[in-house]
């Protein structure tokens, strides 16, 4: 473990925990917005509009 930690500068643990937290903010913001689509959706008035 230390071997590998030893390798790693401080930049490129930067680099890999910011594409880590970009992919789960990536996520998350696309469940946020399938579940506000369908909130809206489902509470739109559907005889006003075609």
């Amino acid at each position: 473990m230390k071997g590998i930690i030893s390798t790693l500068t401080m930049k490129e643990l930067e680099k890999i925990t910011y594409r880590a937290l970009q992919e789960s903010f990536s996520q998350v913001m696309a469940q946020t917005l399938k579940e506000l689509d369908e909130a809206i959706a489902s509470g739109r008035d559907k005889k006003g509009f075609i």
